[in-house]
């Protein structure tokens, strides 16, 4: 009985350091890769961390470019001091909320940096005695006045004005008895080759040996 009472207190240690091996840390929601650590920072620190990232916010909110905000970012980081625990919890917050603002205005810095299209126009317009045509125009209505002026013709139908795609123009000539007939016409497609191969289909519906292709005019974004 003396044994038992001697090695009885030893028990209670072990038992005791066992409760203390199960206890568990409450649930908390930590940014990724944190490891939560018991009281990990000290009420002061808390306060610091959070004035900082409240001064973080504002620098992402104020800044630019990426360069604005690298710079921005560098002075309140050389600001962190303390003890390694904390410092390493503040910087990784920090770049937490950093680096999303950062990758959008990266992308943004990017978008800029592409040659903007700038939409052009054409347009055609086709007489029995001729046809005009008009390239490259900044406007619609620009195009179909000069391409109307091109045609010069009493007969000239309205402009066909375009700003992708091609027109293939073409003049047909037969004669009928004695007399010769010739005119003009036109046909859209989304390519040169295909407005050529339209326009002389056309062209051959009217007559089979009198066909020549004058021109394609040809329109794209730049």
């Amino acid at each position: 009985m003396r044994v038992l009472r001697l090695i009885a207190p030893c028990f209670a240690v072990v038992f005791s350091f066992q409760g203390l091996a199960q206890t568990t840390v409450p649930s908390t929601s930590f940014p990724p890769g944190y490891s939560p650590k018991i009281n990990h920072l000290t009420p002061e620190e808390t306060t610091e961390k959070t004035a900082l990232l409240e001064d973080v916010q504002g620098a992402i909110d104020m800044a630019k470019n990426v360069t604005e905000l690298d710079k921005a970012i560098k002075i309140l980081k050389d600001t962190i001091d303390g003890r390694p625990e904390f410092v390493a919890d503040v910087t990784q917050a920090v770049d937490n909320l950093v680096r999303p603002a950062r990758s959008k205005l990266l992308a943004k810095e990017q978008a800029a940096q592409q040659p903007q299209k700038i939409n052009l126009y054409a347009a055609v317009s086709i007489s029995s005695k001729g046809a005009g045509w008009a390239r490259d125009q900044k406007t619609k209505e620009a195009a179909e006045e000069r391409a109307r002026k091109d045609c010069g013709k009493a007969d000239c139908d309205p402009p066909f004005s375009f700003s992708a795609g091609c027109v293939g123009i073409y003049r047909y000539e037969y004669k009928q008895g004695r007399k010769r007939v010739f005119g003009f016409g036109a046909s859209y497609r989304p390519n040169e080759d295909l407005a050529k191969q339209e326009a002389m289909g056309r062209c051959r519906v009217k007559t089979a040996t009198g066909c020549t292709l004058v021109t394609t005019v040809c329109q794209a974004s730049k």
